[in-house]
């Protein structure tokens, strides 16, 4: 190492052999330590993908960009024709090319309620039921949701589960 560090403290005495045993040394110090510790930690790692995970996130193809998207963060997922327009914290909108029957499906876990054909609604973001003018959900966001009159008894169970 003294004969590295007097090649570079003096350029004209560096040599191709100085250049050699360098590289060399860090050959050698390479194969003895640092291939060591990459073989015991590969890179390329198995994930492991648990109920837990699949339970929280949802993942949505939007254009060439894949989400992924903690199902707590959803406030509403609203129909766009053939699309679904859904609504996240912080005021994001993600519109993907599936239908929102097929979301309904992968939402099914009892905290989102269907509560007109072109809505589905986290009940964990109502904020406030009006039962004039047709009834309508005011979500946590501003956002007014049509309550249809076939769903409409499903929102009172929901009120008189929650009722103090």
């Amino acid at each position: 190492m003294e004969n590295v560090i007097n090649s570079l403290t003096q350029p004209e005495s560096f040599l191709i052999s100085d250049l050699k045993s360098m590289v060399s040394n860090f050959m050698a110090a390479y194969e003895n330590g640092l291939r060591h510790e990459v073989e015991q930690e590969p890179i390329h790692k198995e994930v492991a993908v648990t109920e837990q995970d699949i339970d929280h996130k949802l993942v949505v193809m939007d254009g060439g960009e894949c989400h992924f998207i903690h199902k707590g963060t959803i406030i509403l997922a609203e129909a766009n024709g053939s699309y679904t327009d859904i609504h996240v914290l912080g005021g994001r909108k993600i519109t993907i090319s599936k239908n929102l029957k097929t979301l309904a499906q992968k939402l099914a876990d009892g905290r989102f309620i269907r509560t007109h054909k072109s809505y589905l609604v986290n009940s964990q973001f109502i904020a406030k039921y009006v039962k004039n003018d047709g009834g309508y959900l005011v979500l946590e966001n501003g956002s007014n949701v049509p309550v249809s009159v076939r769903k409409r008894e499903l929102i009172s169970e929901l009120i008189g589960k929650l009722a103090v």
